[in-house]
């Protein structure tokens, strides 16, 4: 990263310390991200993220499990408080009302709490880029296989109806959502990177959308 480009800043939101710290590390020794504060539950990371935005703070990495306050029901406040500030949820559950809550909420991300550091600091930076989600593999697979388990109408507040999308741009952006980069989704369609790239542009400008996180989140809340 050019160093006058500024850096992906976050909150971390979590009641265990010594997780924060090792979080904390993890990101701080990677180039082009920058820990800005630390919260132990939802209620301070709401305090928290008033105090630091929008100069500040770009993104907030959250617990679901929270004292005080939840982690879901602080994302939608954070979210209410500022629709453009991108919240990712850290978890151990698998239960699918969590993920489900998790996406109503407005995150626009799902990671495994027991994520290598390095897995970790991969997923952040190809959000910083604008190339995928920060999205544990597994997690994005289970809420799209949650979404076709589900019938239409109970489901309509999850997966609304795209129609101006055509079926490889709805294609994509499934794989998008499950945090596959560029170069995986062109190995999954025999595509170049190129083309994908051209496909995501006309999903943005469909879904008016403003990078591909926007897209998903948008698509998944009923906005789009």
């Amino acid at each position: 990263m050019d160093s006058s480009e500024q850096p992906l800043r976050i909150l971390i939101v979590d009641g265990d310390a010594f997780f924060r710290r090792g979080v904390r590390e993890t990101v701080n020794e990677a180039a082009g991200i920058q820990v800005v504060g630390e919260a132990a539950d939802g209620e301070q990371a709401i305090q928290v993220a008033r105090e630091l935005r929008p100069d500040q703070l770009d993104l907030v990495l959250i617990d679901v499990d929270l004292p005080r306050l939840d982690g879901i029901s602080a994302t939608r406040q954070l979210i209410h408080d500022d629709p453009e500030l991108a919240v990712v949820m850290l978890t151990l559950s698998t239960q699918d009302r969590d993920l489900v809550e998790s996406v109503r909420s407005g995150a626009v991300g799902f990671l495994n709490k027991n994520l290598a550091p390095d897995a970790l600091v991969r997923a952040l930076h190809g959000f910083q880029r604008g190339e995928s989600l920060p999205m544990s593999r597994a997690m994005g697979q289970k809420l799209l296989g949650f979404v076709r388990r589900t019938p239409d109408v109970q489901r309509a507040a999850i997966e609304p109806p795209t129609p101006s999308l055509t079926r490889r741009e709805n294609e994509v952006l499934e794989l998008v959502a499950q945090g596959a980069r560029d170069r995986e989704i062109a190995q999954e369609f025999v595509i170049s990177e190129s083309t994908v790239k051209k496909h995501v542009q006309n999903i943005l400008r469909k879904l008016q959308a403003r990078n591909r996180a926007e897209a998903v989140a948008r698509l998944r809340d009923g906005s789009a």
